[in-house]
């Protein structure tokens, strides 16, 4: 598979395609391509930014790699599964990959479940929360994306999300060595399009959490504000819980003390950030975040890829997320 990297070549990856639990005979039902419009939440994103993703994703599903590659730039700078390692770099290299592939998905779907963030004549950016079935790449995919779009085609795009449950063999098959620094902090914040108002949230978030000051980060959301760790299947609901939690798991989560700002897209209404660290042993992940009119945290998912903690990790991270009973 050298297209996807330069130096990589594994030919059991060609099996990616196939779902990894199933015998063949497993048949899902899946959104329409005409309905991916009425399933996606696109109350913190503008129009433009809508219209744009919602072609995007319809033309991938339909497997036309000509016409999917119409929504990426010439000048694309890198399009990565931070998950994977895999870091396409220019447009040639993902035509290639989507070109060999494409045709091998039968069925399968890739479609948007939420999209956040404001694109306005051309630029702008988001994060788009989307699946990918299991005929695409071997697994049930649940993904965050910070997108990056300039001239009205996609410019930068990285991909995030939790392999504990993608197949284990098939996950060591493609994985690529990390490179350092993470992709989430080798871009200047010059280089964003994002607001002044997600970049600002984003920031106070990030240094709030980073150095252990759980309150002021709980205060950036709005009272019935929610918390979401995709990885740990966890859902904090208002303001006060969020505080307790941010302050039971402060010293363990990967997106706690010590964590770094990376890249940030969207606008006043939507979007989010790719974030790093090194006081975990999760490297980077990605996080969306939605505002209401007076720029408060309406609901912050976070995800990153859980398979790089240890199992002591895992349990005691899963355990912090239950109230102490009072």
């Amino acid at each position: 598979m050298e297209s996807l990297t330069g130096n990589y070549t594994r030919e059991d990856a060609v099996s990616m395609n196939k779902p990894a639990d199933s015998d063949g005979q497993k048949h899902y039902s899946y959104p329409a391509i005409d309905q991916f419009h009425a399933i996606v939440d696109t109350r913190h994103a503008n129009r433009e930014a809508v219209e744009l993703f919602n072609g995007f994703f319809a033309t991938k599903s339909r497997l036309d790699c000509d016409a999917t590659m119409e929504f990426i730039s010439r000048d694309l700078s890198v399009y990565v599964d931070v998950t994977l390692g895999w870091e396409l770099n220019g447009y040639d290299a993902l035509k290639a990959v989507w070109a060999k592939y494409m045709p091998t998905w039968g069925e399968g779907k890739s479609y948007p479940t939420r999209i956040l963030g404001e694109v306005t004549n051309g630029t702008g950016g988001v994060v788009l929360e989307f699946t990918d079935t299991p005929e695409l790449f071997g697994g049930d995919l649940r993904v965050l994306a910070a997108v990056e779009v300039v001239d009205g085609k996609i410019t930068r795009w990285a991909d995030c999300w939790d392999s504990a449950r993608y197949d284990g063999k098939l996950y060591k098959t493609l994985k690529v060595p990390a490179i350092e620094p993470p992709l989430a902090l080798r871009i200047k914040p010059a280089a964003s399009h994002a607001t002044a108002r997600i970049c600002d949230v984003s920031s106070r978030l990030v240094e709030t959490l980073s150095r252990g000051d759980t309150e002021g980060a709980a205060a950036l959301f709005s009272y019935d504000g929610v918390l979401e760790d995709l990885c740990l299947n966890m859902k904090i609901v208002g303001l006060p819980a969020i505080a307790r939690y941010l302050a039971r798991a402060s010293h363990k989560s990967p997106y706690g003390r010590g964590v770094q700002l990376g890249h940030v897209v969207g606008g006043d209404i939507g979007g989010g950030f790719e974030w790093a660290t090194t006081s975990s042993e999760i490297r980077t992940g990605v996080a969306s975040l939605a505002f209401n009119a007076e720029g408060k945290i309406t609901r912050a998912n976070m995800v990153y890829d859980s398979r790089d903690l240890s199992a002591a990790s895992r349990n005691e991270l899963a355990a912090l997320t239950l109230e102490p009973v009072q």
